[in-house]
């Protein structure tokens, strides 16, 4: 929860820099390879407290679906790839989809309403953020 507020907070008091990160991509730009370890941090912080919570014995299963060689080998180059220390035992394949469907809902909660998506449609816009991330934390096991 402190993790997706905090993610929150941050956009909600500097809308143009998150538009400049994660709003429309102009065609044909490719950010430099310099940028990529600093605009990874939230998708890695949220698989280590996946990680973390495995390890520890305190997390249920997430929901586990047949994964794909080419999905497996892609999951392994996030994991040895990803900025920080490793994240030992790597974390199974059910744990890092976890991961990813997180930040991927966490973005477009954000997304939504920093552009203005949920103006008209939500009186707390964050109860309904928080509401969601638990539902996203149940999603990924987390008690």
């Amino acid at each position: 929860m402190a993790l997706c507020r905090a993610v929150r907070r941050w956009a909600l008091d500097h809308p143009a820099e998150y538009a400049l990160l994660y709003g429309t991509p102009v065609p044909g730009y490719t950010a430099p390879a310099d940028t990529v370890p600093p605009a990874s941090r939230v998708v890695v912080a949220l698989v280590r407290v996946l990680a973390e919570a495995e390890a520890a014995g305190a997390l249920d299963a997430p929901v586990e679906r047949p994964v794909t060689a080419a999905l497996h080998a892609d999951l392994d180059r996030l994991v040895t790839q990803a900025p920080g220390p490793p994240t030992d035992p790597r974390p199974g394949d059910p744990v890092l989809l976890a991961g990813l469907a997180a930040w991927t809902q966490l973005f477009g909660l954000v997304s939504f309403e920093v552009f203005g998506r949920l103006a008209e449609l939500l009186q707390d816009p964050a109860d309904h953020f928080d509401h969601q991330v638990q539902t996203m934390a149940d999603l990924a096991g987390l008690p």
